[in-house]
């Protein structure tokens, strides 16, 4: 179904709000408390996050690819398919035919 021009204006004015705001929140992401605060939540002994992990990443966030990256990861998993949720790749663990660590 083709889209009216009055819809295409609205998507365009969408897609662009969208990126503004996600740019936006790499910013605030990639900044050295933020990230420290995001690896506290993740890793059980917070005693690997050290100054050298935080480092590396907020350098790697310094390249100048990674704003269309983020932009990318968020916008593909921003629309949860049966395929991507947890519950589905933890059954196809399950089934799996070989031994997991």
């Amino acid at each position: 179904e083709e889209m009216s021009p009055l819809d295409r204006v609205f998507e365009g004015m969408k897609l662009f709000f969208l990126r503004g705001v996600i740019s936006g929140s790499f910013y605030f992401t990639k900044q050295p408390a933020r990230i420290r605060q995001v690896l506290n939540q993740v890793y059980i002994d917070r005693t690997n996050v050290d100054d050298e992990l935080v480092n590396s990443i907020e350098y790697a966030a310094q390249a100048p690819t990674a704003p269309e990256v983020f932009y990318s990861v968020i916008t593909r998993n921003s629309v949860a398919t049966p395929q991507s949720t947890i519950d589905f790749l933890l059954a196809l663990l399950s089934k799996a035919d070989h031994p997991m660590l």
